[in-house]
């Protein structure tokens, strides 16, 4: 029988703990010498890419389709039409197909999506160059990542 007793792992304490004592001590273990790490915190970089000008939104988004295909099979597709106005099709892993329409409202910084059936939604709105990604502003949904197809590729 061991002299040690094992304890169950309690959780994000104790990894948050020594996440913070291996951060700290890479920054002691350079203080004063060439090449330090600076005590002041990097400035936060895009998660997402930068976000896009309302112009630059236009561009990449009006007349095309966001596609967004989910690990589970699922698929959303939204095309925005010239007009911005909006036409929504999800489609479930078994089938099921659900649409909507609504209309598109662009302001600097965020776009609302007003749906028929679903509501109002507001995001700001980032680029990456391959992605386009949607953080909804409520904090109600988590962002969201969508392909920009030309044109109406889903035929919606």
């Amino acid at each position: 029988m061991s002299r040690f007793r094992t304890r169950p792992w309690r959780g994000r304490g104790t990894l948050a703990a020594v996440a913070l004592a291996v951060a700290l001590a890479g920054c002691a273990a350079n203080q004063g010498q060439p090449g330090a790490v600076s005590a002041k915190p990097a400035p936060a970089a895009f998660p997402y890419g930068p976000p896009l000008t309302p112009r630059y939104y236009q561009t990449l988004v009006v007349g095309n389709t966001l596609f967004r295909p989910l690990q589970n099979g699922a698929t959303t597709v939204i095309f925005v039409a010239p007009d911005q106005s909006l036409k929504l099709r999800v489609q479930a892993p078994n089938g099921q197909v659900s649409t909507d329409t609504g209309h598109e409202t662009l302001e600097p910084g965020k776009v609302c999506w007003q749906w028929q059936r679903a509501g109002t939604d507001c995001f700001r709105y980032y680029w990456n160059g391959r992605l386009l990604t949607f953080v909804d502003m409520s904090n109600r949904m988590l962002p969201a990542q969508f392909l920009v197809q030309k044109g109406n590729a889903e035929g919606l």
